[in-house]
């Protein structure tokens, strides 16, 4: 997938260079505030890699990980350019996915491993048996085609319906708890946007749907039970993991120990913390968490007005009375989308993972969109 994005960012801005027509002006884009505010972000990231860090080996492919920004960038000129209708052949897309997901259900094996994923119970985990990178972009997108499709009055064709249920059904059998809280939550501004009747109702069905399967289904019994008695479950290793970072934060909590070296050097706070061998090692599994260890509490305040800013601009889209159906259809589905990955990060370092940062950057760049239209398009036009 890296390396389609590569393809797809180099042959998007190829086409940005030749494009002679494109009525906007880049420079102008680029001095805008929304991005003056990343290029703080990312300096703060080179200034607390460079005080906290131990070594500098690593800040290379750190700063490099930005380049989700050019993502930002090619879906923008795709927005501006295409003025894409709907999203029908890629829901179908990821309907196909999502049923060939299901091999642990059908075969018993991963396509990769040869055996299951789980010695508890099968997990859908994509082609790669990922069920954690699966849960997390199956969630992102089956509330942004939920926004999208119902602002674009797209909710009574049969095959959109259909691709949705099966998006939700792949991401239940994935058993990742966290993504559930997450899509129930934004589903419930869903409904609240719509109706708070609906939204009693929708929080009353998925209340009654948790009892039925606590009492029916093994898997969902086990991971509420896991949920519960965390301290007896794998779920106490999240905590240690927690509790350590926390630890690095409070000795550096203005600039951090330098973005993402806390996952290449917990083992020396665990040692510092008396955390016994065997412990899991990876990034602080919280993504608030891991930006305070990581950069200190001035890049998680980076953070937070980022994903703040673009939620913000989001839901202008979406009441944007001058955009279209489809731009407002745009918006609202980025809302809901970037709703998911604010709580999915209470439990998961959604932000670390690549593959996710494409989707984010979707979003973003639809956010983007929304600022354009009510800052920039405008002074555009008046010149």
């Amino acid at each position: 997938m890296d390396l389609f994005g590569t393809v797809f960012i180099l042959v998007t801005f190829y086409q940005i260079y030749n494009d002679k027509a494109l009525p906007i002006s880049w420079k102008t884009i680029l001095k805008s505030k929304y991005f003056i505010f990343f290029y703080f972000w990312v300096l703060w990231i080179l200034i607390s890699f460079l005080v906290g860090a131990a070594t500098y080996e690593r800040l290379v492919s750190r700063v490099l990980e930005f380049r989700w920004i050019l993502y930002v960038f090619s879906f923008f000129y795709i927005l501006l350019q295409y003025q894409i209708k709907h999203f029908t052949y890629f829901i179908l897309a990821l309907t196909i996915m999502c049923i060939l997901s299901w091999h642990p259900y059908v075969l018993g094996v991963s396509y990769i491993s040869g055996f299951p994923h789980s010695k508890e119970f099968a997990r859908a985990g994509g082609f790669l048996n990922d069920p954690m990178t699966f849960a997390h972009g199956i969630g992102l997108f089956l509330i942004f085609f939920l926004g999208y499709f119902s602002r674009a009055q797209w909710l009574k064709n049969k095959m959109v319906v259909f691709s949705l249920f099966v998006l939700l059904a792949a991401l239940l059998l994935t058993i990742t708890r966290g993504v559930w809280i997450a899509v129930t939550v934004a589903a419930t501004f869903y409904f609240v946007v719509k109706s708070r009747k609906h939204a009693f109702a929708f929080l009353s069905a998925v209340v009654i749907f948790v009892a039925l399967g606590y009492v029916t289904s093994k898997p969902l019994r086990a991971r509420i039970d896991q949920t519960i008695s965390f301290d007896k479950s794998y779920d106490s290793e999240r905590l240690v993991l927690w509790q350590a970072n926390w630890y690095i934060f409070k000795n550096n909590p203005i600039f951090g120990i330098g973005y993402g070296e806390n996952k290449h050097r917990i083992r020396e706070f665990y040692d510092i913390l008396n955390v016994p061998a065997g412990q899991f090692e990876g990034n602080a599994h919280n993504q608030y968490i891991n930006f305070l260890s990581g950069t200190g509490v001035v890049g998680l305040l980076f953070y937070l007005i980022w994903i703040g800013m673009n939620l913000y601009w989001a839901f202008n889209l979406s009441r944007n009375q001058q955009a279209s159906l489809q731009e407002q259809a745009l918006g609202f589905g980025s809302f809901l989308g970037q709703i998911v990955l604010v709580i999915g990060g209470l439990t998961e370092s959604n932000f670390e993972h690549s593959k996710l940062k494409t989707i984010f950057a979707l979003f973003w760049a639809i956010s983007f969109y929304g600022y354009y239209m009510r800052k920039i398009r405008p002074l555009q036009k008046s010149s």
